[in-house]
């Protein structure tokens, strides 16, 4: 399943763009309701958390990276996994 939402977020016009994207496809993830989209929230919260702190939101940003790296283990092992882990990181250590 591809969230389309999630990649348009990722070529944004604007920084308000790619918020408004990343905040659409939490929403579109939520209203799946099921485990078919569960190894996309972490990245999906790592996202929209780096959205928040580029508009300089910087709770809004820590709350989102925690609740991204709450969901680390839903992730597959390999490159793609590594990447999200390591951006959670990154995120934490930078917003504290």
């Amino acid at each position: 399943m591809r969230n389309w939402y999630h990649f348009l977020a990722r070529h944004p016009d604007t920084p308000a763009d790619e918020l408004r994207w990343n905040r659409e496809a939490l929403k579109r993830a939520d209203a799946v309701g099921d485990d078919r989209v569960r190894a996309f929230y972490p990245s999906l919260y790592l996202n929209l958390a780096h959205s928040h702190e580029t508009a300089g939101d910087l709770d809004e940003a820590r709350r989102l990276y925690a609740l991204a790296e709450e969901r680390l283990d839903d992730l597959p092992p390999g490159p793609y996994g590594d990447h999200v882990r390591g951006g959670v990181a990154r995120g934490r250590a930078r917003t504290g």
